[in-house]
């Protein structure tokens, strides 16, 4: 979402907050949590120890990675890039592409992270009786045509890498167009 933590994009404040793949780009285990002032000084005061963690706790290589990830994420430009340039290039290309086609309900996302909503009726956001079904049908119609998306029941789910360019939105977008004028065919909406 070009920002660090989603609840700094939205402007909430929440008491915990867990992380983990976004700290090492997933190559190697690593996770945290993240408690609010209040939170760790109510810890503190207690006196107890809190005990956390488990078999990569403050292992060295998860630590390096971490270190090394964070620093290409806001020394290298993604996160800036992220909020100004790809992130609203994304959202916006998706928008124009689906915001009135007949088998999407809505549109939904922020950032370099969005689903479309299939729905029945685009107009009552209806949904389909058998809505897992249509959310296989399309991730099986963009595999098909080179794309992975997550079906999650009437949904497509997408979360491109941080660093695509323009093009490859672009590409993104067209394949995903394909696999859901098929499968719009296939139900007879088009």
């Amino acid at each position: 979402m070009g920002e660090w933590l989603s609840g700094d994009y939205f402007g909430i404040s929440p008491d915990t907050i867990t992380i983990a793949k976004g700290l090492t780009s997933g190559y190697v285990p690593m996770g945290a949590l993240i408690l609010s002032p209040r939170m760790a000084e109510a810890i503190a005061e207690s006196g107890m120890a809190f005990a956390h963690g488990l078999t990569y706790q403050g292992h060295p290589v998860g630590a390096a990675v971490a270190l090394a990830t964070l620093r290409v994420l806001d020394q290298g430009g993604i996160m800036q890039r992220t909020r100004d340039d790809i992130g609203p290039y994304f959202q916006r290309c998706l928008r124009e592409r689906f915001d009135t086609h007949v088998l999407v309900g809505q549109v939904q996302g922020h950032g370099m992270v969005a689903a479309l909503q299939f729905a029945l009726d685009r107009e009552t956001r209806q949904r389909f009786d058998n809505e897992g079904n249509v959310g296989m049908y399309v991730m099986r119609q963009a595999l098909q045509a080179g794309l992975i998306v997550r079906p999650a029941l009437a949904r497509a789910v997408l979360a491109p890498p941080l660093i695509c360019s323009h093009q490859e939105i672009d590409e993104l977008v067209e394949l995903l167009g394909m696999a859901v004028d098929t499968t719009a065919r296939a139900l007879k909406m088009l």
